[in-house]
């Protein structure tokens, strides 16, 4: 069972070695099996499986970082995890390709720009309809406390001037500023109407 254990969509695998330096088993590279650790040396002089037995009877570690040739051909930096299984007195070794983390940093970083993008997008939209509602609300309260009160009084003086009426007043049921303009519009009304009189 140990010999199928994989990783990373079965991409990867484990080694299994005894500590007299046999490759017990590896779990993508069966033609493995039997050799002696110290028989596998990387592109740059290295021997890796002799290194994990050397970790993992010190408590286990990460070996240093390695050259090595990946299935498809590519020459790629490669680290990797010992450990000693003492109750079956075998080595467990993992290794881990630095351009799978790369690549897995690198997906990370895509993954956040994308959900910082949608937040973006999120936040813009209801900054929008926010807005959107806050000016359909000022429009209503202009319109109402504002606009329809001047354009009262606007139609009023010219009836006022036009009738050439003085007994027309203004209303003083306005907004505050407004209804003190009626409220002097009003006295200068019956001002001039009294001059007049």
């Amino acid at each position: 069972k140990l010999s199928k254990l994989t990783y990373l969509n079965k991409k990867r695998g484990f080694v299994i070695l005894s500590r007299d330096g046999k490759i017990l088993t590896h779990s993508l590279k069966p033609n493995l099996k039997g050799k002696n650790a110290d028989s596998i040396v990387t592109i740059d002089g290295k021997k890796p499986y002799k290194e994990m037995i050397q970790k993992a009877l010190n408590e286990g570690g990460f070996t240093s970082i390695y050259k090595f040739k990946q299935p498809n051909g590519k020459i790629v930096k490669k680290i990797a995890y010992a450990t000693y299984f003492k109750p079956w007195d075998i080595i467990i070794g993992a290794g881990l390709y630095l351009n799978d983390i790369d690549k897995k940093i690198e997906d990370l970083k895509t993954e956040s720009f994308n959900i910082l993008k949608q937040s973006i997008i999120y936040t813009l939209i209801v900054a929008i309809v926010l807005i959107i509602i806050l000016y359909s609300i000022s429009s209503f309260a202009s319109n109402k406390f504002i606009i329809n009160p001047i354009n009262y009084m606007r139609d009023t003086i010219s009836k006022t001037v036009k009738d050439k009426n003085l007994r027309i007043k203004l209303s003083t049921n306005l907004p505050k500023e407004l209804a003190i303009i009626a409220k002097s519009f009003n006295s200068l009304i019956e001002t001039f109407s009294n001059l007049i009189n």
